[in-house]
């Protein structure tokens, strides 16, 4: 099994048992009397598991992202807006129906959970930058598209399947040549 196959197995298992590690916590703090609202014990429960399941997300696929300081500096920013978003949903949602606060909390929660997942889908995906970059590195007769870096070599017309631009002969050969350059090759 490659890493990529072990690592998608893993977040799918990790984003199906958040809400059942979610629900045990909240059980648990209820059971023993920690918390005397309901409100409190799912509030409680998130505190817990939001930076649990971030670490874990991280943890994952930081193998898989190329960590530059803007990507970084990115995350933080997903993170925060996602944060920012499942609040704004929770209390909007328990200023509407303030008898079902606990509804709300439960909401905010998993409106965070899929804002940071589709936030960090956007965040760590690779840049065509960096892809060219990344097939250049593994090899010299790897013909890429200039616009978004998909690997053209195989294919019977310069036409890049990923994104539509066209391109002559000359221009993905002169482009596939400075790579070389570039390479020390």
């Amino acid at each position: 099994m490659s890493r990529l196959l072990s690592r998608l197995i893993l977040a799918g298992v990790m984003v199906i048992a958040s809400p059942v590690i979610y629900g045990l916590l909240f059980v648990i703090l209820d059971d023993t009397n920690i918390t005397r609202a309901d409100e409190v014990g799912l509030s409680v429960s998130t505190a817990i598991m939001v930076p649990l399941f971030t670490y874990c997300w991280i943890m994952i696929w930081r193998g898989q992202v190329d960590w530059v300081s803007r990507r970084k500096r990115s995350t933080g920013i997903a993170f925060a807006i996602s944060a920012a978003i499942g609040l704004l949903i929770g209390l909007c949602f328990a200023a509407a129906y303030p008898r079902e606060v606990e509804v709300g909390i439960i909401f905010g929660s998993m409106f965070w959970l899929f804002s940071w997942l589709a936030s960090t889908a956007i965040v760590w995906r690779e840049t065509a930058a960096e892809r060219i970059a990344r097939l250049g590195l593994n090899s010299n007769e790897v013909v890429v598209c200039l616009k978004c870096g998909y690997n053209l070599t195989g294919l019977r017309e310069a036409r890049c399947p990923e994104c539509g631009e066209q391109y002559t002969l000359n221009e993905l050969v002169g482009a596939a040549m400075e790579r070389k350059k570039e390479f020390g090759d």
